[in-house]
């Protein structure tokens, strides 16, 4: 196998390969761009919701990675939780109605319909 005739391009003094014309540089922009676009949100799920936990979460708390620009309920999708088992949200200790967009760091509380008397 004949390795890939790489060169330096002139203009931006990085690896470059001409059969494919794509720079390492690009790839490697590409890549820490996609990273740049995760995110980390504190999720808690209140009594009969804690089944929906993700895998590795212990308990009724975890934090999730989710991609920029997520919906509160995106995320609730995500997680596969049906919409008759889901009562209240709460977004950083406020009421929410699920179209609100997500950022890094944000707490997201839910919780079933309860009864009783």
């Amino acid at each position: 196998m004949k390795p890939l005739d790489t060169r330096y391009h002139v203009d931006r003094y990085c690896p470059y390969d001409y059969k494919t014309k794509i720079s390492e540089n690009y790839i490697l922009s590409l890549h820490r761009r996609k990273e740049s676009l995760r995110m980390k949100v504190e999720l808690n799920l209140f009594a009969s919701l804690k089944g929906y936990m993700p895998h590795k979460a212990k308990g009724g708390s975890c934090t999730v990675e989710i991609s920029e620009g997520t919906e509160v309920r995106g995320l609730l999708e995500q997680l596969k939780l049906p919409a008759h088992a889901v009562k209240l949200v709460f977004l950083n200790g406020v009421h929410a109605r699920g179209d609100e967009i997500l950022k890094d760091g944000d707490k997201v509380g839910v919780f079933p319909p309860v009864a009783g008397g």
